[in-house]
């Protein structure tokens, strides 16, 4: 048996079937939910999976960031190869986590994998891969301070194999300490932008796309939802301003159900509060057509 675990570190990935289906995780707010881009007629390479990592480095440098931003994502592909003239008989618990460089947890852990079982009988000549990914943001229990990291993969039973370990460095890493938790919730124009205190009490700022000179309302400070859904708000300079990006909530927190996309009605349309689901850094609101919509300061993950 010729056992292996590969790594790869990078700001996003993108199908390679179909190239409009791509998520990035640099800079964008924690835990944006991840449609599933995967399971579909995309080849898959060897040691590498059906993606493109797009931007694979080791290196992030943070200015600009705030906390409450994903960083990147680590991938680890365990490859199980018989090389034997009779079967082989897997039975081995699989783990890969982000941890300190003496792989110590962060508090709390961030395991990705933590002993999930694998059984599989391999025939002579063929292999067998199991791909899984997990990212890590800017925050006070994850990255909070300019440092080297690990993300770290192995295999314990049938096979072993020693830890694959990647040392991610950290730069500019912003502080991360968090505001009064009465300030939670606060939504506010500043200058010609729309900021929020978000539900982990991080002021967080959405720099808008200017829309018009002439919005209809006199008073800076206004704030409403258009009939296509999108969040408007007027500036300091008397300016129409529209959020760069929204997101039709598709998921029920992390999980893709049947149960996530759930018309609250029109009647509640402009219902605007900051979101205590996905990574609690979101802005949420009832659309014009009924249905909860998200948007954020950080980038658009899916553009």
């Amino acid at each position: 048996m010729i056992a292996t675990i590969t790594n790869h570190i990078s700001k996003g990935v993108q199908n390679f079937n179909d190239t409009s289906k791509k998520f990035t995780w640099f800079k964008s707010n924690f835990n944006m939910p991840v449609p599933n881009y995967m399971y579909d007629n995309s080849p898959f390479d060897r040691y590498y999976g059906c993606w493109d990592y797009l931007t694979e480095t080791t290196s992030y440098d943070l200015s600009g960031f705030v906390p409450g931003y994903e960083i990147c994502v680590g991938h680890a592909i365990f490859d199980f190869e018989n090389d034997s003239g009779s079967d082989y008989n897997l039975n081995t618990n699989l783990y890969v986590r982000w941890c300190h460089t003496d792989y110590s947890n962060f508090s709390p852990a961030v395991w990705i994998y933590n002993g999930v079982n694998v059984q599989r009988t391999i025939l002579p000549g063929y292999y067998y891969e199991y791909w899984i990914g997990g990212n890590i943001g800017c925050a006070g229990w994850e990255i909070y301070t300019n440092s080297t990291e690990r993300f770290t993969a192995s295999a314990s039973g049938t096979p072993n194999i020693s830890a694959t370990n990647t040392d991610v460095t950290f730069s500019n890493v912003p502080s991360t300490t968090q505001l009064d938790s009465s300030k939670a919730g606060y939504i506010w124009v500043e200058g010609n932008n729309l900021c929020y205190v978000c539900a982990n009490l991080w002021k967080h700022t959405i720099v808008g796309s200017q829309v018009s000179t002439s919005p209809g309302v006199s008073k800076a400070g206004y704030i409403w939802i258009d009939t296509y859904n999108g969040l408007h708000w007027v500036g300091a300079n008397g300016y129409d301003y529209q959020v760069p990006w929204i997101k039709k909530q598709f998921a029920s927190y992390y999980y893709n159900s049947a149960t996530g996309e759930v018309n609250a009605g029109t009647s509640y349309k402009g219902y605007m509060w900051v979101d205590n689901e996905y990574g609690l850094t979101h802005v949420a609101y009832i659309g014009y057509d009924g249905y909860k919509y998200i948007v954020g300061g950080g980038v658009n993950p899916y553009a």
